[in-house]
């Protein structure tokens, strides 16, 4: 895993992170009828991190509170790799280039995973927008 901050460490996230935050803005529009721009919030980074699962590894049952989004983008996944489980019951099989993205509150978790997978995961939180 890399460090929680490699946002700041890594420009080439940039990009990622970018793309990352324009699909949750137009979600969050399309579904929750929320404008962050109408709003005068801005996304800011708090955490970003690379991380490589080996056959066997797992993630226990945690949210990413405070953070208002999280987001784990897969860039590589053997077909055996295991779900993200959200609430014990809502099971989620990303495939390569799978982007989800989810409030920061929300009870996940990993299985052992029987496959290799190597994701970026980024949460955010909300800042006022200063309007002068």
């Amino acid at each position: 895993m890399s460090p929680w901050k490699s946002h700041l460490l890594i420009e080439k996230l940039n990009p990622l992170i970018a793309l990352d935050a324009l699909k949750i803005k137009s979600a969050s529009r399309q579904f929750f009828n929320m404008d962050l721009n109408e709003l005068n919030f801005e996304l800011a980074v708090s955490d970003c991190w690379t991380a490589v699962y080996e056959k066997t590894n797992y993630a226990i049952p945690h949210s990413h509170y405070p953070s208002d989004f999280s987001s784990v983008i897969y860039l590589d996944m053997e077909a055996e790799s295991a779900p993200i489980v959200f609430n014990h019951q809502l099971v989620v099989k990303p495939a390569i280039g799978s982007l989800v993205f989810f409030p920061g509150l929300l009870l996940h978790h990993v299985p052992k995973t029987e496959g290799k997978r190597t994701i970026v995961a980024i949460n955010y939180i909300k800042v006022p927008r200063i309007v002068s």
